[in-house]
Order: structure tokens, then C-alpha cells, then sequence
């Protein structure tokens, strides 16, 4: 798991589509499951090291983190 590689990363709620400036470089979708919404955040990060500075942003908001999984290896 060294280099590039797609991450999504799924958190408890609904979040403005404003919140995306936060998170340059990721897509943003909403589904409803049975405990209610879960915003996924999907996108390619450089590096483990981008990966927990994303996840730090995501404590730092507040946000119950669901699930997070490779998408893509290189």
C-alpha cells in the first residue's frame, strides 16, 4: 500500500455540498441506510500520510467515521 490510491471513506450524516472545499479532489454522495444517512467521500490520495491528515479533518469536524477502503492499488 505505497503511492496513489483511491480511498472511500464513509461518515455518519449529510454534508453540505459547501464541505467539499475541505475536501479538495473527492467526490461527494449521500445514501440512506438504515441507521439514516452516510456522506461517502471518495477519491485518490497521494499517500498514507494524506489518508490520516483526511481522517484528523474529519475528527476535527465531529464526524462518527463508519468504514474506510482501498478502492484502487497501484
Amino acid at each position: 500500500m505505497i503511492g496513489t490510491q483511491v480511498y472511500e471513506i464513509r461518515v455518519c450524516g449529510r454534508l453540505p455540498e459547501t464541505w467539499l472545499d475541505v475536501f479538495t479532489d473527492m467526490q461527494m454522495s449521500v445514501v440512506e441506510e438504515a441507521e439514516g444517512p452516510v456522506t461517502i467521500l471518495r477519491g485518490r490520495l497521494p499517500d498514507q500520510a494524506a489518508l490520516h491528515g483526511m481522517l484528523q479533518n474529519l475528527y476535527s469536524l465531529g464526524l462518527g467515521l463508519v468504514k474506510v477502503s482501498v478502492i484502487e492499488e497501484n
